[in-house]
């Protein structure tokens, strides 16, 4: 923002150029007529400064979104209105957007370049200004979006006044959900048939017995014929159906910044969140039960049973940040530790190390089957744990993200 400062030492010179001409003029041609354009040099930049302040005050500003959600690579529209209720002239206005590196880019209508990051224009009196920008959106999260704020400079150009902007829109960017049957025939064809059971479905075509509605109860369990005859509420009792759970493990420790440049690092989180979202949805569309672990301040757990969780699974995935705060390796052993049966487990994760191989390998010696689906960025796996992950049957893909 410094740079638009730096144009308006020049008004100032000028103006101090003029007020020591006019005092040299006073003086040397003592004349009421000079004495007059002494006191009008002098109160011109106190009147400009009282009109640019007044008409700031009828300045009003709105700005919107066509659509707040979207799904990556999608695009939406930004609209910036600003409006003159008053009957001066603004000569200067200058907007300052906020320019999301990477994520969004704003793109102005018209023909105008992209990733502006401010813009400088007038307005007439009683004139209104809408700026409008489709936003591509490039990667999953969420993100501020809209004009941090806008200057306003008198008509001399000695004072300026900036005002911010009270709230910033927010726009959530999901993840793709790819229609691959990769991820999910992976999972399916490597489930061990012993591991632990998952009880909480239930099976609709086989009731064990009646009992009296309880608050948690859902309403489609009422037996409404029985309910008229007893004249209280009864609900079924349901079977339980016994299925095989997925656990699902995200790493969520950052790549390497020494290493990967921000752009890959946001298209391999990408790619790991796309992938771990396409084998949930495909897990719960085939009926299996997934429990979702990952880190964030702390470990945070998710249990999806159907394909109604989806939607919530869905937008807790799309505002997930990889900021490395839970150590992964703890975060696993810690769920391991916690089991009483033989689990099914698949983790998403872009850092692979010999002690994370390690405790994979002693848990799958206990009886656990877990499965690894193993990201880098341009084809740089480390090739003798990739080796490794393979001759003991720990890795099942390996998904390289081109940048």
């Amino acid at each position: 923002m410094s740079r638009f400062f730096a144009g308006w030492t020049k008004p100032r010179v000028m103006y101090a150029l003029l007020l020591l001409l006019t005092f040299l003029f006073t003086y040397l041609n003592n004349h009421r007529y000079a004495v007059m354009l002494l006191y009008a040099m002098l109160l011109l930049p106190l009147f400009s400064l009282l009109l640019a302040a007044t008409a700031g005050l009828f300045i009003r500003v709105s700005q919107t979104l066509d659509r707040d959600v979207v799904v990556k690579n999608e695009e939406t529209g930004y609209h910036f209105i600003i409006q003159n209720r008053f009957f001066f002239y603004y000569p200067f206005i200058h907007v300052v957007f906020d320019q999301t590196a990477l994520g969004v880019v704003y793109r102005e209508s018209g023909g105008g370049p992209s990733g502006k990051t401010a813009l400088v224009f007038s307005l007439p009196p009683r004139a209104k200004r809408e700026l409008v920008y489709p936003l591509s959106c490039r990667y999953r999260g969420e993100y501020a979006i809209g004009a941090a704020g806008f200057i306003l400079r008198d008509f001399l150009g000695l004072f300026h006044f900036r005002r911010r902007m009270r709230g910033k829109l927010r726009l959530l960017v999901y993840p793709q959900v790819r229609e691959e049957a990769g991820i999910l025939h992976i999972i399916s064809q490597q489930m061990k048939p012993d591991a632990r059971p998952n009880t909480i479905l239930e099976d609709y075509t086989d009731i064990n017995d009646m009992r009296v509605y309880r608050p948690s109860d859902s309403l489609k369990k009422i037996h409404w014929k029985l309910t008229a005859k007893r004249e209280e509420l009864i609900v079924k009792n349901y079977a339980a159906a016994t299925t095989h759970s997925v656990t699902m493990l995200l790493n969520t420790s950052q790549p390497d910044v020494r290493q990967w440049q921000k752009e890959n690092q946001n298209a391999l989180e990408d790619a790991i969140v796309e992938g771990l979202i396409t084998a949930v949805n495909g897990c719960l569309k085939s009926q299996i039960p997934v429990e979702f672990l990952y880190g964030k301040d702390e470990t945070m757990r998710e249990y999806a049973r159907d394909a109604s969780y989806f939607e919530s699974v869905y937008r807790i995935i799309a505002e997930l940040t990889f900021n490395g705060k839970i150590d992964f390796i703890k975060l696993f052993n810690k769920f391991i530790d916690e089991q009483d049966d033989y689990v099914n487990a698949v983790l998403f994760t872009s850092r692979i190390t010999r002690l994370l191989f390690e405790d994979i390998l002693a848990a799958q010696k206990f009886g656990h089957h877990i499965m690894v689906c193993y990201y880098s960025c341009n084809d740089s796996f480390d090739p003798e744990m990739v080796g490794l992950l393979r001759e003991h049957h720990i890795v099942h893909e390996l998904f390289s993200v081109h940048v």
